[in-house]
């Protein structure tokens, strides 16, 4: 199974995410996250990894 999803965050920041089904227990996913607000821009942009086991 493949999901796909997006968030908006007050402060001004907005990701984009997917994740992907690899077996009955195990999820890989990955996140990128933009922000907007000049205070965060040094930061620039994030990438998140996501790595989940289901017992």
């Amino acid at each position: 199974m493949f999901n796909l999803g997006a968030t908006y965050r007050t402060d001004s920041t907005i990701a984009g995410m997917a994740t992907f089904e690899l077996n009955q227990h195990l999820i890989f996913g990955f996140a990128y996250e933009v922000s907007s607000k000049k205070e965060l821009a040094s930061a620039r942009n994030t990438n998140e990894l996501l790595l989940k086991y289901k017992f």
